[in-house]
């Protein structure tokens, strides 16, 4: 038996005339870990190509349809004969900010908090949404990587393992855009501009994970379920030394292993090497801080005397929760990395 989503999305086919529909469910080998590879490496071509994207952004299942029925009460007999077709910038109700959409409430556009969609609908010429309300045409449009990232990291994956992959469409058409700006793509960052893609952080207030088999290196944002920003380092100030700027976080080298044939899809192994400043030290829970989201870090001459001495940090996710080789327990040690300035004064620091 045909879907329902599957039979009315040919119907919208035919009614516009076109000879031909992809749908990924069927044109990929199901459960087939090689066809998958092959054919994720293609979502780029395949839906920057197409002429349209059908999207049942209001259905929750692939059998739920395209079309709904909805009913209204004209304002007058005139309305009764009228279509409306509005033209908007960006709607306010269908924006791109995901992440403002609280996750326990139910969404109104289920198909929108999937993270797989998220490449499909930034690369489609054209995308459109049947939704309860309307019917609504989105056309194509490209926002700077780390402002995607932070859109994405808010969405939901059914494995931690479709991090990177759900993404490498996006990643390709990036790399093909601006390869001399950006260089060559490491686990979701940018090879010219690595220093500064490492300073990214969970948002503050969101509960983070890290899994126990990662889908990505532990200083790439893809390794942990949570929404993620960035900071933005300063360039040196008269209020800032040009020797201390020269300390900050370098780049030594890197080293990818692919786990298949794409070169922005998923990771065998990464590492990387760093050269900066170290300081050695504990942590402990911050008194009064829920769900354990922050923490302070006690630099060694401070010996840990105080919980509420040494600096608060935010950490990428919660290791006194964690299990097995993710755990740290309270007072154990680590390290801090200097990584620049944050403003005029303020240094930043990277947890180890």
């Amino acid at each position: 038996m045909i879907l329902k989503t599957f039979r009315e999305a040919g119907e919208v086919v035919l009614h516009l005339g076109l000879k031909y529909i992809w749908i990924d469910s069927l044109c990929i080998i199901q459960d087939d870990t090689e066809d998958w590879k092959v054919q994720a490496a293609q979502m780029c071509n395949i839906y920057s190509g197409a002429y349209l994207t059908i999207a049942a952004t209001s259905s929750s299942d692939r059998d739920n349809g395209l079309f709904h029925t909805v009913s209204t009460i004209p304002i007058s007999p005139v309305e009764t004969s009228r279509s409306y077709v509005f033209i908007r910038e960006v709607p306010s109700h269908m924006g791109f900010q995901y992440s403002v959409v609280s996750p326990s409430e139910p969404p109104e556009y289920p198909l929108l908090r999937r993270g797989w969609v998220y490449q499909e609908r930034l690369l489609s010429p054209r995308f459109v949404h049947f939704t309860r309300r309307e019917i609504l045409l989105e056309c194509s449009a490209q926002y700077e990587w780390n402002d995607l990232v932070a859109e994405y990291s808010a969405l939901q994956l059914t494995y931690d393992s479709d991090t990177i992959p759900a993404l490498a469409g996006i990643a390709r058409h990036h790399a093909t855009k601006y390869r001399d700006y950006l260089g060559r793509y490491v686990a979701g960052l940018w090879e010219k501009n690595l220093a500064q893609d490492l300073l990214w952080y969970v948002q503050t207030g969101r509960r983070s994970t890290r899994p126990e088999v990662s889908p990505a290196p532990s200083w790439s944002w893809a390794s942990v379920t949570g929404e993620v920003g960035w900071l933005q380092c300063s360039p040196p100030t008269p209020m800032t030394t040009t020797a201390a700027f020269d300390e900050h976080l370098e780049v030594v080298s890197y080293h990818i292993e692919l786990a298949g044939p794409d070169e922005f899809g998923p990771l065998q192994h990464a590492e990387m090497t760093v050269r900066g400043l170290l300081a050695k030290g504990s942590w402990t829970v911050d008194s009064g801080s829920s769900f354990r989201t922050r923490v302070r870090y006690h630099p060694d001459h401070n010996n840990g005397s105080s919980r509420m001495g040494g600096y608060v940090i935010y950490p990428d996710y919660n290791f006194a929760d964690a299990e097995g080789s993710r755990r740290l327990e309270e007072g154990g040690q680590v390290f801090c990395l200097k990584t620049g300035f944050l403003g005029n004064m303020a240094q930043t620091f990277k947890l180890l």
